[in-house]
């Protein structure tokens, strides 16, 4: 009996070990499918965001391919398990609307990138006959939503309201000229809006001057929701101290007694200098010129400025940079605009869309002046849409972002 029982222990320890290889092997494999996944996410999103914001800026849908395309090459390196996965044409489709996304459609303004299953090999796994492990990944990116589209958001609203000319066919420029030259707030009672107003605006749930200090510094890091922000309604004052104090965290300055914004909460822009190009404005009859050192010639275009987008822009590409703490894109507001005149004192104003400026020099609180340059086609809050204005036709006007969107197709994105 004992010696026709002889070798079963073996068998039973070698049917134990291939049970605990084979567990073990289901939980390495399956933290590398996990891993695999988010590494392969994250690539494909990546991807995403470069094709459309090329497509937002040439219309070129090749073009928008090939900037996915070295995008996922560049960040795939990183991953040797990515090794083997190549874009191609195919896995970069076009849509004009987000929901349902239609590939092929005309004038297209959102790009989904997807890779349908990308190949790696099995570890101890192996064991069980599984010889090769899969997974997948799909993003969605475009515009982000804007005036024209119900339920959209603006981002980094500065509580400011300019005067602009609604008419038909100005949108997304409202009359401004690229690089021109602009008062967004005066330092007397001059305002087209009406008497008593400084072109300052009261956001939702705002009550005086602490909440214009913190909006002016960029309160919110998140975007507003547009029908949380129409309509709005002004708030007169000249508020010298809080727009200081609020918009000059954007230059690296920070002021005020007890009032003072923190540099961890409200970062300055990468370039700040330089912070005094001695602007002023001359004001009468209600209409205001930008001049520059007290002469009497007034500043049309930012061309005429040592400093200006054109410059910040440059600075950026080369990597000369005031801070290495700062935030990309930290001097670049949005700003609402509507008709003027809307009225005296505290009042309603309808504003008709958004237009960005670049904020071209610190703010003294003795006058609490603001004056910044028009810049078309672009973003804010450090997330340009581009300098070249979007040239899909019925694509929202303002500022917008390139931002991810839940792929309809995908639960995972």
């Amino acid at each position: 009996m004992r010696r026709s029982q002889r070798g079963i222990a073996l068998v039973l320890v070698m049917v134990g070990l291939l049970a605990l290889v084979a567990m073990a092997g289901l939980a390495i494999d399956t933290g590398r499918i996990m891993t695999n996944k988010a590494r392969l996410q994250s690539t494909v999103d990546a991807a995403a965001l470069a094709a459309a914001k090329v497509l937002g800026q040439t219309g070129s849908q090749d073009q928008a391919y090939e900037a996915a395309r070295l995008i996922f090459v560049a960040n795939r390196a990183r991953f040797p398990d990515l090794a083997s996965v190549n874009l191609g044409r195919g896995d970069v489709t076009f849509s004009r609307e987000l929901y349902p996304f239609t590939a092929g459609t005309p004038d297209p303004r959102f790009v989904r990138v997807r890779v349908g299953a990308m190949p790696f090999a099995a570890t101890l796994t192996s064991v069980l006959g599984i010889a090769e492990l899969r997974t997948g990944a799909s993003a969605v990116a475009g515009p982000s939503p804007s005036l024209d589209n119900p339920g959209g958001e603006i981002c980094d609203l500065a509580p400011i309201f300019i005067c602009g000319d609604t008419a038909a066919g100005q949108a997304g420029n409202w009359g401004y000229a690229e690089g021109q030259v602009v008062g967004l707030k005066l330092d007397s009672n001059n305002s087209a809006v009406g008497p008593g107003n400084f072109q300052l605006l009261r956001l939702p749930g705002d009550e005086g001057g602490a909440d214009i200090r913190r909006n002016l510094a960029g309160a919110s890091p998140a975007c507003t929701a547009i029908n949380d922000t129409l309509p709005l309604n002004t708030e007169p004052g000249n508020k010298a101290g809080p727009t200081a104090q609020g918009l000059n965290t954007r230059f690296d300055v920070y002021q005020g007694a007890g009032q003072r914004l923190s540099r961890t909460d409200y970062p300055p822009d990468v370039v700040t200098t330089p912070r005094d190009l001695q602007l002023s404005l001359q004001c009468a009859n209600d209409v205001c010129q930008v001049v520059q050192g007290g002469q009497r010639t007034p500043i049309l275009n930012s061309s005429q400025l040592s400093s200006n987008f054109s410059t910040y822009t440059n600075r950026l590409r080369s990597n000369l940079v005031d801070n290495s703490y700062g935030v990309i894109n930290r001097r670049v507001i949005a700003v609402p605009v509507g008709q003027c005149p809307a009225g005296p004192g505290r009042t309603e104003v309808t504003v008709s869309g958004f237009a960005c400026f670049f904020l071209l020099q610190q703010v003294e609180q003795s006058d609490a002046t603001i004056i910044g340059e028009f810049v078309r086609g672009c973003g804010s809050r450090g997330n340009p849409g581009g300098e070249v204005p979007n040239p899909n036709p019925g694509t929202a006007t303002g500022p917008y972002v390139i931002q991810l969107y839940d792929d309809d197709a995908s639960s995972d994105s």
